[in-house]
């Protein structure tokens, strides 16, 4: 039997076990921490990356397009009978949902409003662009569920759930994006393509207090906190605070911010992406103020899966 290897929130999988479950083959799924990766893993996984998919002859396959790719060799299509330039379309349209994930990621991350508006504004390009490709529906070719719908399904199912925790609809304005949404709710595939306790893990971190969606997408972000005067770095690199900040220039700490984003990512699984090694400099610049989370986040311009 096919095998997943998954962390709880990835979009990347949950593409992956949408084909699974809508061409009907069997699979067992399993979930790992991001933060501690284990050996058996690592030795299997080239970019020690989710998806991994195990074929039944033990082959360990990498990168969601590329098992998406073999598990459509592998079964029959969800839409027979397409011409050549059809399923290239579908390949070209399926792409523009799925390099919009880590968007949506960054975006629900947002602290305030400002910042939500400027990062869903790509977001929101991609969902008019769908919008003004959909025909009558319910899905995105028409009557038969295919693989667009899968690649789109991680992007509408996390909108679906932002909805109904804080009434604030990524969709706003775009009734077709509405209803093809909502076709693809009914079908049950965003429930079983991920684990029981998905809503709950996605809503912890995506919807928690320190996020504008998460207040309710509507009240103000949080005051920062000021940094402390015993953790005040100089220009020539001493401080009077602790010892971890004596070798940090103030001139290093975009890295070092950057570093840190990464690290965040990975831990959440948003980017589904191996995680830098926890350190007591990053834990203490962050508790210090000397930047943010949404801060390290916006530096980041790498695409992950």
């Amino acid at each position: 039997m096919i095998k997943i290897v998954s962390f709880k929130i990835c979009p990347f999988v949950q593409r992956v076990t949408a084909m699974l479950e809508a061409k009907g083959l069997p699979y067992d799924i399993e979930y790992i921490s991001l933060k501690d990766k284990p050996d058996w893993f690592l030795e299997l996984s080239p970019n020690s990356q989710v998806p991994l998919l195990v074929t039944q002859g033990g082959v360990a396959l990498f990168e969601s397009d590329a098992i998406v790719e073999y598990i459509d060799e592998i079964s029959a299509p969800l839409q027979p009978d397409l011409t050549p330039e059809a399923r290239a379309l579908n390949r070209a349209w399926s792409y523009q949902g799925s390099k919009h994930y880590l968007v949506q990621c960054s975006t629900m991350q947002s602290a305030d409003h400002a910042t939500y508006l400027e990062r869903h504004s790509k977001l929101a390009k991609a969902f008019a662009k769908a919008e003004a490709q959909l025909g009558d529906g319910p899905f995105f070719n028409g009557a038969t569920l295919g693989n667009v719908d899968m690649a789109w399904l991680p992007l509408l199912h996390r909108a679906a759930i932002v909805q109904a925790h804080s009434s604030h609809d990524m969709l706003a304005g775009l009734p077709k994006a509405q209803a093809w949404q909502q076709a693809l709710m009914a079908t049950g595939l965003p429930t079983k393509t991920v684990s029981p306790d998905f809503e709950e893990a996605f809503a912890r971190f995506y919807l928690a207090e320190r996020t504008w969606l998460g207040r309710g997408a509507s009240a103000p972000a949080p005051r920062p906190q000021k940094l402390p005067a015993a953790a005040v770095v100089n220009k020539k690199g001493g401080s009077s605070g602790p010892p971890f900040f004596h070798s940090i220039d103030q001139q290093h700490l975009p890295l070092l911010g950057v570093a840190l984003g990464v690290q965040q990512l990975a831990f959440s699984g948003a980017a589904c992406t191996s995680g830098l090694a926890t350190s007591t400099a990053f834990s203490a610049a962050t508790a210090a103020g000397i930047f943010t989370r949404s801060d390290s986040f916006s530096r980041l311009s790498t695409r992950s899966e």
